[in-house]
């Protein structure tokens, strides 16, 4: 009902969402959110690789820090964005992956 949105109403209702294991409602709320024009920042980056993590999707999770790491966003990713992509790992039982991911990273 607000006249208009921006990011901080985009990621309450996302991390709402994300919150309450709606990971893929999360996930197309995103996507809706991005066809807006309204940037992304790391916050909302943030709850949607924990939503991906809830519901296990991997590839969305890369797609969307591979977004974060490409696009012109204010910030880079942090640990907790990598934090979320190893437990993404770690939830498909790909350990080998989560430790190459973490030797990968110049942290």
């Amino acid at each position: 009902m607000m006249d208009e949105h921006d990011v901080i109403s985009w990621n309450s209702v996302l991390s709402g969402c994300s919150c309450h294991g709606l990971g893929w409602e999360t996930v197309e709320l995103f996507e809706q959110m991005r066809r807006t024009g309204i940037k992304p920042n790391d916050t909302t980056f943030l709850i949607v690789l924990i939503a991906c993590s809830h519901v296990v999707l991997l590839e969305k999770g890369f797609e969307y820090l591979n977004i974060m790491k490409s696009e012109d966003f204010l910030a880079s990713p942090r640990m907790e964005h990598y934090a979320t992509i190893v437990d993404l790992f770690v939830r498909t039982r790909n350990l080998r992956e989560a430790e190459e991911f973490i030797d990968s990273l110049s942290i």
